[in-house]
């Protein structure tokens, strides 16, 4: 059984598991979990279903990284690896070097820049 059940979880009234007044855990979980969507909408490049999926996979990913038994922590790591390879990596842009700005200024035909 899960700790915040049986009232052992950190915050939680151990008499009925419910959290306690002032606990801000439920809260700090949303917030990982929003920051998470954030930032796997910035690596990932989700069509508009798939945006439905960030949240989910923002769950297992937090479960994976916070579940309370290791079967628990990989069931959640494998289910947000199966479903992160639906979504498409964002390719990145990267600055060209001076090598590469050299050349192409030289198949430019601009004599100025070297």
């Amino acid at each position: 059984m899960d700790g915040s059940a049986t009232g052992t979880a950190v915050g939680h009234n151990r008499l009925n598991g419910r959290f306690i007044a002032g606990n801000t855990e439920y809260r700090a979980r949303q917030q990982r979990l929003a920051e998470r969507v954030r930032q796997l909408n910035l690596d990932y490049d989700p069509s508009p279903s798939q945006l439905a999926l960030l949240p989910i996979i923002a769950r297992h990913l937090d479960d994976a990284l916070r579940g309370r038994s290791a079967e628990r922590r990989v069931r959640a790591g494998n289910a947000a690896n199966r479903l992160l390879r639906l979504i498409p990596k964002r390719q990145r842009q990267e600055a060209p070097t001076d090598f590469e700005r050299e050349m192409w200024a030289g198949l430019k035909g601009d004599k100025s820049k070297l």
